[in-house]
């Protein structure tokens, strides 16, 4: 079908899918960038901008989450993943606005528990530690064993000085095999200021252990065996 109808919407998107999942995402990128300029909707932008999202290209991600934007204003997802883009940006007032009027437009998502959770990590980058924890008390409502949530509701007891509190709260995250990545980053940080930076250090290196551990976990072993 692609051969012989190359502006076939659906033979396409299905193609651009198909290489996706194989991870062959820049060939994946071309199919959607060309059924973009072809045959335009919400749904190819929006899924054009997650896969340019992957490849870190973020200018032009939020290109196309505005055009979907343009398309179809009310969509949730679309205003959750703008968010993603500004905050991978470092543009965290435009993340936190984006995260909320996704919350805004679906109150009642399945996946509202995590856009609170988007908010409140943005809204502690931005010094608002009230806020921030407010989002996430609202994320833990919605789903009381959230481990981000959890992890982000230490973060905000850490950066307001509530060191013991946050020690006890990421203590159960930590036990399990591989424990949340903002639970480390948070009790990373936590331990030089409670005395135990052996625990850190322990930790950081168990997680290294990981195949491919996030960058900021070596960053993190290399303050405390710095």
């Amino acid at each position: 079908a692609v051969r012989l109808r190359p502006d076939y919407r659906e033979a396409v998107n299905a193609m651009g899918e198909f290489l996706a999942r194989l991870g062959r995402l820049d060939e994946a990128i071309r199919c959607y960038r060309d059924l973009a300029a072809r045959s335009p909707s919400a749904f190819i932008h929006f899924s054009l901008a997650n896969m340019l999202m992957r490849r870190d290209l973020s200018d032009e991600a939020l290109v196309h989450y505005r055009r979907a934007l343009e398309l179809e204003p009310r969509r949730a997802e679309i205003h959750n993943n703008l968010g993603n883009a500004f905050r991978h940006r470092g543009e965290y007032q435009q993340a936190a606005q984006a995260y909320m009027e996704a919350l805004r437009l679906r109150p009642d998502h399945p996946a509202a528990h995590e856009g609170y959770a988007n908010l409140g990590a943005v809204q502690l980058l931005l010094n608002r530690a009230a806020d921030a924890r407010a989002s996430y008390d609202r994320a833990l409502m919605l789903n009381p064993g959230f481990k981000r949530a959890i992890a982000g509701h230490a973060a905000v007891l850490e950066r307001t000085g509530q060191y013991t509190a946050a020690y006890t709260m990421l203590q159960p995250l930590l036990q399990e095999d591989e424990p949340e990545v903002d639970a480390v980053r948070v009790f990373a940080t936590l331990c030089r200021h409670v005395g135990r930076a052996g625990e850190g250090i322990a930790l950081a290196q168990r997680v290294l252990e990981r195949s491919h551990p996030p960058v900021e976990i070596h960053d993190r072993l290399a303050l405390y065996l710095g």
